[in-house]
């Protein structure tokens, strides 16, 4: 087993945090000590969640899950600070393109690992 922070997995979900923070700089204090905190700290738990789905095998599967939801729900919430003219499209488009490439590679490694548990 690969130790968590050698993932790619993680070393993108990392880079999709700078990104965040470096794209949410000019966010009014109003919005950003609420809701950007807020999201920060949800892509926080997603990378946490990440290492534990490495380090446990018996729930990868459902810690995966919630991994890839949870980013789901983030795409959705960073939309919003667009459609808000909190963050530029600039912003906007690197954040998604770093999201959907971490998406990308949790949906696989939940899918292998779906095929290694039935074919067990």
């Amino acid at each position: 087993m690969a130790l968590f922070h050698t993932l790619p997995v993680y070393k993108k979900m990392l880079e999709l945090v700078k990104q965040f923070d470096d794209s949410t700089k000019k966010v009014p204090q109003s919005v950003k000590h609420d809701y950007v905190r807020d999201m920060h700290n949800q892509l926080v738990r997603i990378v946490t969640t990440v290492a534990f789905a490495n380090d446990f095998d018996n729930d990868r599967i459902s810690l995966l899950e919630d991994a890839i939801q949870a980013l789901s729900e983030f795409k959705i919430r960073v939309r919003i600070l667009l459609d808000l003219h909190y963050i530029t499209k600039k912003g906007f488009a690197a954040i998604v393109r770093l999201e959907e490439n971490a998406s990308k590679q949790l949906h696989g490694w939940h899918d292998s690992t779906k095929e290694e548990v039935f074919r067990k």
